[in-house]
């Protein structure tokens, strides 16, 4: 089965309480704060996994955008406090064999900067070894430091 890469918006209201099945995701906060695992997440930050997991909203709500690998439709939320919209899903038809690496970049530049042509993409082949699974934590890179 081809792989398909989804992009969600889930909005947590009033600490909304939500649980997925195991697959491989990844949750950018886009305003807010949320509790995946009993660790939380604010403004900006990324998560990234492949077990089961409970997200709670902050108390105040939050905004996030979750990005879904899966093999086939993708998994939803059971949580009734929470709304979901599909903002992208689309098959993965033309991806090479082999491992991958689901990795989260930030773009981001001071007002004014220069958006520079980058070669790397989001979700790309990675043909080093290496899997997904041994890469459950994110670096951040400074401002001319990303390779």
């Amino acid at each position: 089965m081809v792989p398909r890469l989804s992009l969600f918006e889930d909005i947590d209201k009033d600490a909304a309480i939500a649980t997925m099945p195991a697959g491989i995701r990844m949750v950018f906060v886009v305003h807010g704060a949320v509790t995946i695992d009993a660790r939380e997440f604010r403004t900006g930050a990324v998560w990234f996994g492949e077990e089961a997991m409970t997200c709670t909203g902050g108390a105040e709500g939050a905004t996030v955008w979750r990005w879904e690998l899966s093999r086939g439709e993708p998994k939803s939320f059971d949580a009734p406090e929470l709304s979901t919209r599909t903002k992208l899903s689309a098959t993965l038809d033309t991806i090479p064999e082999g491992e991958l690496l689901f990795r989260g970049d930030s773009v981001a530049f001071l007002a004014g900067g220069t958006a520079l042509a980058t070669a790397t993409s989001p979700l790309r082949a990675h043909r080093e070894g290496h899997s997904c699974r041994t890469l459950p934590r994110w670096s951040h890179s400074g401002r001319g430091e990303a390779g």
